[in-house]
């Protein structure tokens, strides 16, 4: 029986591109590794971090809207099975959500306050309201 390896990347389905790629490349720091474009419209863009490892693939065709509504990102629910998120290691969380934040995108769990317990892990929305978890190294 053949075994999997190692998880190739992630796709994440987006409902404007540029807005996505805002959030993942100026955000998140995330860089270009490669890009497709269908003869239907559809554009794949695989992003990777600055390791070099590739972890995402934004999918973006005609038409696919977003689920996000009057609310915002965060308003969006995290669902209950299936698909739950996608994790990225950071240097310094707290750096890292107070960087989103001034970019203007949604927190939707802070890491604990120094001194309190608790992982230092935070969660943030993309545009589309994808739940999106930095962990501290």
């Amino acid at each position: 029986m053949s075994r999997v390896a190692t998880i190739a990347h992630t796709c994440i389905g987006v409902s404007d591109l540029g807005r996505a790629m805002s959030f993942y490349q100026d955000g998140l720091g995330l860089t270009v590794r490669g890009r497709t474009e269908m003869p239907n419209g559809t554009v794949l863009v695989l992003l990777g971090c600055p390791s070099g490892d590739e972890v995402i693939e934004l999918y973006w065709t005609p038409g696919l809207t977003s689920p996000v509504g009057a609310g915002g990102p965060a308003a969006v629910p995290s669902p209950g099975a299936g698909h739950r998120h996608v994790a990225f290691w950071v240097d310094d969380v707290r750096k890292t959500v107070a960087e989103l934040q001034t970019l203007g995108w949604a927190v939707t769990r802070r890491p604990p306050e120094p001194g309190q317990p608790g992982s230092l892990i935070a969660f943030v929305k993309d545009p589309d309201g994808a739940d999106i978890e930095l962990m501290q190294r």
